[in-house]
């Protein structure tokens, strides 16, 4: 019988929320970091960047964040969502956690 590596995962809770979150490939993870690096590093918010991430590789229970649904589900909660978009990093690239800051904080 084969045995099937699958993706790590965890829970992350944002404020009343607790979203499963499955970690991203090797592969995909280096495509993120080369295609938005400057973005990560200047402290900056994507918008497409957070609403791709979090539709990626985030549920809610099994229940999938579509277009839609991130809409909806993110109205008015804005700090949720880029908590959660940065939560999502720091699972993904805990080695480099130090490098992720939200805008405007100071370091």
């Amino acid at each position: 019988m084969a045995k099937f590596d699958l993706l790590e995962q965890t829970e992350i809770t944002v404020g009343e929320t607790t979203y499963n979150v499955t970690a991203m490939t090797a592969t995909d993870g280096l495509k993120f970091l080369e295609e938005n690096q400057e973005v990560l590093d200047s402290g900056k918010s994507d918008v497409a960047i957070m609403r791709k991430i979090i539709c990626k590789y985030a549920t809610i229970g099994s229940i999938a964040i579509d277009e839609k649904k991130f809409n909806v589900h993110f109205a008015r909660k804005y700090k949720q969502m880029r908590t959660l978009y940065m939560e999502i990093l720091k699972f993904n690239f805990p080695e480099t956690e130090e490098g992720f800051q939200e805008a405007g904080s100071e370091e």
